[in-house]
């Protein structure tokens, strides 16, 4: 979701009587969190893990189509250890789907 949406509705939600800051605050993050890609694993040191751009160069897809992929759960995304929002991909589950795609 664009900052600015979350700007939008933030503001909206100012504005009505009955929000108190922390409802607004934890409205905002449950907005946001609808609407961030499935992160259900933490990246650990085991795991080869692929910026978006370098899944993308590998599958031969735009970024936005890695991420799409991700939000769909085909590509399992990873959550940095130590970063808020940063996140890479599991680059097992590429692979297997570049292998998937070069055999259909």
């Amino acid at each position: 979701m664009l900052k600015t949406t979350i700007d939008a509705l933030r503001a909206v939600l100012n504005t009505d009587p009955s929000m108190t800051p922390d409802k607004t605050r934890k409205a905002i993050a449950a907005i946001q969190a609808a609407d961030a890609p499935p992160m259900t694993q933490q990246a650990d040191a085991t795991k080869p893990i692929m910026s978006a751009r370098e899944a993308a160069r590998l599958l031969g897809l735009t970024t936005r189509t890695v991420r799409r992929l991700a939000k769909e759960g085909h590509i399992t995304p990873l959550k940095l250890p130590g970063r808020k929002t940063a996140f890479g991909y599991d680059g097992d589950t590429v692979r297997a789907l570049l292998s998937g795609k070069r055999s259909a």
